[in-house]
């Protein structure tokens, strides 16, 4: 198992003990695995320093920042994130995205 995996498989355990719920504003069906999105929201909260919750137009999106992003986020701060839709199999969230740049809105 890669750190990937272990890292995703950690996330989902996390976010089951905390009694985390997704809503479906947000239609997986509208992010085709691969493609380049821009989404504005809210950080609701912070997993680790590799990924956290984006709530935006009532649903949460899983964002994963990679090592060459990290920059500190912070519950409640306005954010405008573009990135990758996830193409991985093993899914935490109906719609998560790989940071390519992370703004402070």
């Amino acid at each position: 198992m890669n750190s990937a995996n272990a890292f995703r498989i950690l996330a989902l355990s996390v976010g089951l003990f905390a009694g985390i719920s997704y809503s479906s504003q947000l239609q997986a069906e509208q992010f085709d695995p691969g493609a380049e999105v821009v989404i504005d929201g809210t950080v609701d909260s912070v997993v680790n320093e590799q990924s956290f919750w984006l709530n935006t137009e009532g649903s949460k999106v899983l964002i994963y920042q990679p090592r060459v992003l990290r920059q500190a986020v912070r519950p409640g701060a306005s954010m405008r994130v573009t990135g990758t839709v996830s193409d991985d199999w093993i899914r935490l969230a109906d719609i998560e995205l790989v940071a390519s740049s992370l703004e402070l809105l």
